[in-house]
């Protein structure tokens, strides 16, 4: 048997709960820049990773209904 896991999941689980974890931080002292650096780093992350399948897979259903849909001769 062999991990299935890639360091591509692992730091997207990482850059995921980063954010709620200085989020948890911030209740004492809303003035920690960490959690806003923690946010960053989640939406640049996003595209490369795994992330992305979550939220683009309604705009690839979407676009394969469109492609699909048409059927016959272009016009």
């Amino acid at each position: 048997m062999r991990l299935l896991s890639t360091f591509d999941d692992y730091f997207s689980w990482f850059v995921t709960l980063l954010p709620l974890l200085t989020g948890m931080t911030l209740l004492p002292s809303p003035a920690e820049p960490g959690h806003l650096l923690s946010l960053e780093l989640l939406l640049v992350w996003l595209p490369f990773g795994k992330l992305a399948h979550a939220a683009l897979v309604f705009v690839s259903r979407w676009r394969t209904g469109v492609d699909f849909a048409r059927k016959g001769a272009a016009l």
